[in-house]
């Protein structure tokens, strides 16, 4: 019955390692994933069936010249999580500026960036960690066209962790360490002719190593490697210099979604917050003169019944926020000038305190705003022409407020079915003991 558990574990436990903390980055969205990407993997299907993982591209400056090619990561989004793995690289040019810089971007397959984002916004924040890849095959390793026993270019796939160091032996006491090329291809070059069979070892990130034998010079041919590397359960690694380090004590079971809603505006609008106002005669976000805090603040002059309104691209839970904060100031006092607004309630509230900063927290509650989710706020004027001043607007967090972390679901989501289907055949052969 132990050994039966034992198989039980292998075919579940995979998928729910991580082998980093949770992170914070940015994330965008391709249509050209069925194409051969940067770390040659050669095509991908976009039929999701058993054993699927979606595809993903890393910033030019994570990707690193290949080093985090079959690398699979944990991604949360504002709708949900995926597990993808790098296949590509998302250059760093004026076509995709999001990929600038050193910050960690994803650029993630159309079909898996749906299940975490929306398409029309164009991205989307999100956390992510370093996972086991979910793949209970051998290494792979694929020759390339032209070969000979001068030259032997390859590339390896299918490998559950990161791979950092490949070499040739032909007498298991001599080993040739290869080249990892930008398009991820692996490539021994030497004045002494390499001779058949040799071995190809394979180094993980983990240090762990998996050997396979080639017994021929065959152009474009695939080649099945003598296991695949160890899963550690107590190592993680720095995700850009891919170096391991003990697992931290107080690391998350799950990733937690990126806050993007309790900062609305802190001299500038933040997070997932944008400005869409109407009826207004003029409008200044960067006003710095007097501000209640910070370098900027909000002027604008509104015409009666004008409101400075703003929305959230991916709205935010009623379960998450208990209010709505924010400073106004104006050159009068006025009884009823202002409404507060959101979703379908109101609330009128009056300047009290001319030319002087006043608080103003609005309780959803008290407002009697009962949706799931808050979408969009404006702050109405209720009379003639009127200059107003506001700044640093937030959501109030909710004390009693569930976890907002998430783990990637492989009952729900269709990339690990077989996984799933091993469990059940594992607990009908338990039972059968």
């Amino acid at each position: 019955m132990s050994l039966l558990i034992i198989f039980l574990f292998v075919f579940i436990s995979n998928a729910l390692i991580p082998l980093s903390t949770c992170l914070e980055g940015t994330s965008t969205y391709y249509t050209s994933y069925t194409e051969n990407g940067a770390c040659s993997f050669g095509p991908m299907s976009s039929n999701i069936n058993k054993g699927y993982i979606y595809a993903g591209a890393l910033n030019e400056a994570m990707y690193n010249n290949a080093i985090q090619c079959g690398i699979c990561y944990e991604v949360v989004g504002p709708k949900g999580v995926i597990r993808l793995r790098i296949v590509d690289m998302c250059p760093s040019n004026d076509e995709n500026p999001k990929c600038k810089g050193d910050s960690t971007t994803f650029d993630i397959a159309e079909n898996g960036f749906s299940l975490i984002g929306e398409k029309s916004n164009g991205g989307a924040n999100v956390t992510f960690r370093m996972v086991a890849c979910d793949i209970d095959e051998n290494i792979k390793i694929v020759s390339s066209k032209g070969i000979s026993n001068t030259w032997y270019n390859f590339v390896v796939k299918d490998h559950v962790i990161g791979l950092k160091e490949v070499r040739i032996t032909h007498d298991n006491s001599t080993f040739y360490e290869c080249k990892r090329s930008k398009s991820n291809t692996w490539t021994f070059t030497s004045s002494n002719l390499l001779t058949i069979p040799f071995t190809i070892e394979m180094t993980s990130i983990n240090d762990d190593k998996v050997y396979a034998i080639i017994n021929d010079f065959t152009s474009e041919k695939e080649y099945q490697a003598f296991g695949n590397f160890k899963i550690p359960s107590d190592t993680f690694f720095d995700i850009k210099n891919l170096q391991k380090h003990n697992k931290n004590d107080d690391s998350e079971e799950c990733c937690s979604m990126v806050d993007e809603y309790s900062i609305i505006y802190d001299d500038k609008f933040e997070g997932t917050w944008i400005e869409n106002s109407n009826s207004l005669n003029s409008l200044d976000l960067k006003y710095d003169n007097d501000c209640y805090e910070g370098s900027y603040c909000v002027k604008t002059n509104m015409k009666q019944y004008g409101a400075f309104h703003f929305y959230a691209q991916y709205p935010a839970s009623l379960q998450q926020y208990s209010s709505f904060k924010f400073f106004i100031k104006a050159k009068k006092e006025c009884q009823g000038c202002i409404t507060v607004i959101c979703g379908d309630k109101k609330k009128i509230i009056s300047i009290t305190q001319a030319d002087d900063w006043i608080e103003e927290i609005i309780s959803f509650e008290e407002l009697g705003y009962t949706s799931d989710t808050i979408s969009s706020l404006s702050i109405q004027n209720n009379q003639q022409d009127t200059t107003y001043y506001f700044d640093s607007l937030s959501l109030i967090k909710n004390k009693n407020a569930p976890s907002t972390a998430k783990c990637f679901d492989e009952n729900i989501i269709p990339n690990s079915s077989i996984s799933v289907y091993m469990f059940f055949i594992a607990i009908i052969l338990i039972s059968l003991v």
